[in-house]
């Protein structure tokens, strides 16, 4: 092999999509519909291992959304599909428990953006 031409061909394999597919199912997203939430902390897929107590829909989101939580090392899990991104945040919410009772939780937000045109990843 052509030791010159492996960084060109770890590029064109993260780009294609194989960083991080193993959180894209033929089911979607992180093995949740990307139309459905998921409540409660039993979880699709083990990789998420019950930590949640709900997930998100996935929301459509601008590049400058994703590039915000990249630089701030807040994405939990990404999974590239072409020039599509699909990446996950951990949000603290105030929630109702039961009447009267109320608690903070860590929800899982599904979020997609599209990667521009004659961008690079990161920039």
């Amino acid at each position: 092999m052509n030791m010159k031409a492996l960084p060109t061909l770890l590029c064109l394999a993260f780009l294609s999509g194989c960083a991080g597919s193993r959180y894209l199912t033929v089911t979607g997203y992180l093995g949740i519909p990307n139309q459905e939430q998921h409540p409660g902390k039993a979880q699709p897929i083990s990789i998420l291992r019950g930590r949640y107590y709900g997930i998100s829909k996935v929301e459509l989101v601008p590049y400058d959304d994703y590039l915000w939580y990249k630089t701030r090392s807040r994405i939990r899990f990404e999974a590239w599909d072409g020039r599509t991104i699909y990446f996950s945040i951990e949000a603290n919410v105030d929630f109702e428990i039961e009447p009267g009772g109320r608690d903070y939780v860590i929800v899982l937000e599904r979020k997609r953006t599209t990667l521009a045109k004659g961008t690079k990843p990161g920039t």
